[in-house]
């Protein structure tokens, strides 16, 4: 008797168990049907949407700065295709074996790596931050050949140049990195994607004319956050060209006569007014 009534006990607890466990499995599967369905209905075009943010960015689209040019249509100031070496910190573990490898390479040094990280807070994090401007066809060429290195890119872009040395470099200006007040002062939508700006002279006077209309594009990266594709939702529209009433050749010839010698000349058209030289030396 003792034993048919441990056994009818074991069954029962046995049943009770299963029940216990059939409740806790349904109980689950409903949870995970309830987190699917979150998912995939409810909160569906967030997460799409969140998806897609982690593919798509939208970048600026830099102007074509304007030239400079003296009465007779002549080139005081331009600019020239280059290219330079970028960063992208999201895509790289450790930045400073980046550094390194690239001082091997002979690409960059300590002067580099220090502006680098006092350039760092103008940027975000997924962005393509310069490090080393100037770089030569050959020298960039050879580096895209090689480059093994993740979130290292080669970039073209236009910088300034003055064709005549320091010739009417009191007038002309010259453009250099964007301050703290710069960035400050000027459009931040405009500006978004600009390094230089105008100093002083007519660079810096007619900055704005000078400067154009900033753009804007969407780059879809892959998994690995390689740039697949490319599109310009908004294109740049390039700076205006800025004539000037001196005349080079008198200028140069100005420069000349004075020789490093202390004085001022100027020359003056006198129909108009119009100022043809204007040379100062110390």
């Amino acid at each position: 008797m003792d034993k048919i009534a441990n056994t009818k006990r074991e069954r029962k607890v046995f049943r009770s168990r299963i029940v216990i466990a059939s409740v806790f499995m349904i109980a689950m599967a409903l949870l995970l049907i309830y987190r699917l369905f979150n998912l995939q209905i409810i909160n569906y075009d967030y997460y799409t949407e969140e998806a897609l943010g982690n593919q798509l960015q939208i970048l600026p689209i830099t102007p074509i700065r304007g030239d400079i040019l003296d009465r007779n249509g002549k080139v005081l100031a331009t600019n020239k295709l280059s290219y330079r070496l970028t960063i992208t910190p999201e895509k790289i573990d450790n930045i400073n074996d980046t550094f390194i490898e690239l001082q091997i390479s002979e690409l960059i040094d300590e002067k580099d790596i220090e502006r680098f990280n006092k350039s760092l807070s103008r940027y975000k994090e997924f962005h393509n931050i310069p490090i080393k401007y100037n770089l030569s066809e050959s020298v960039a060429s050879g580096f895209l050949v090689e480059n093994q290195l993740p979130g290292v890119e080669i970039e073209p872009y236009f910088h300034r140049v003055y064709p005549n040395g320091s010739s009417s470099s009191h007038i002309i200006g010259y453009v250099s990195s964007m301050s703290k007040e710069d960035k400050d002062y000027y459009d931040k939508n405009n500006y978004a994607g600009t390094t230089f700006v105008g100093k002083t002279g007519i660079e810096k006077q007619y900055e704005e004319l000078l400067h154009g209309l900033s753009g804007e594009k969407q780059i879809e990266r892959n998994v690995n956050g390689r740039v697949v594709d490319s599109q310009v939702i908004k294109p740049s529209a390039p700076g205006q060209d800025i004539y000037l009433n001196i005349d080079l050749d008198l200028q140069l010839a100005a420069e000349s006569l004075l020789d490093y010698s202390r004085g001022a000349l100027a020359l003056i058209d006198v129909n108009d007014g119009s100022i043809l030289s204007l040379v100062s030396t110390p």
